[in-house]
């Protein structure tokens, strides 16, 4: 009787830590989150702010402070996502989605936008031909290595999703469209 009881403490223990752990790991994504949205709440107050001051006399003004706005938007606080609760990669994904967005809006609202002058958008357009090139390497039925698609290994099964990481995605999904929202309602204000 007395080994049966201890059994079930151990496992009723075992599952509380479960449960406490999934109850701190979700609570400490949406501390992750929260702080992610008030970054971009302060990079859009730094931007309105730099804006309503008005031009400093120096070539394509309105371009450069874009730039800044996309880069502290996007990049510095969505890097803030990464760790337990998103990985590097999701969020270069993210990050990826909004400037697809942001950046037809930027090219055709801004004359003098370049996209090469902004290091932001630049990583994001050579991530993107990247990309591709990858892509066009394996319709061709190349790898990275000159390898045929006979000739390189079969591919594994992709993993099975579980309920966090679609959690993970769909959190993305509402920060993507978040950035989105807030960054072409920015560029709308200023043009």
């Amino acid at each position: 009787m007395m080994r049966g009881t201890g059994t079930v403490i151990c496992s009723l223990w075992l599952v509380l830590c479960v449960e406490g752990s999934t109850r701190v790991k979700r609570e400490d994504c949406a501390k992750v989150t929260e702080d992610f949205t008030k970054c971009t709440h302060k990079a859009y107050e730094e931007y309105k702010a730099v804006h309503g001051a008005g031009e400093d006399g120096k070539p394509d003004w309105m371009a450069r402070k874009s730039c800044n706005y996309v880069t502290a938007a996007v990049e510095d606080c969505g890097n803030k996502l990464v760790g337990e609760c998103n990985t590097e990669e999701q969020v270069t994904a993210m990050k990826d989605r909004q400037l697809k967005g942001n950046l037809v809006q930027l090219q055709t609202s801004l004359d003098e936008w370049d996209s090469d002058k902004c290091p932001a958008v630049k990583a994001h357009i050579e991530r993107m031909k990247a990309a591709e090139a990858k892509s066009n390497d394996a319709m061709d039925g190349n790898d990275q290595t000159g390898a045929t698609k006979d000739d390189s290994e079969p591919e594994a099964d992709p993993p099975a999703e579980n309920k966090e990481e679609e959690n993970n995605s769909a959190n993305s999904n509402t920060l993507s469209s978040f950035f989105l929202i807030l960054v072409s309602l920015s560029i709308s204000i200023i043009t």
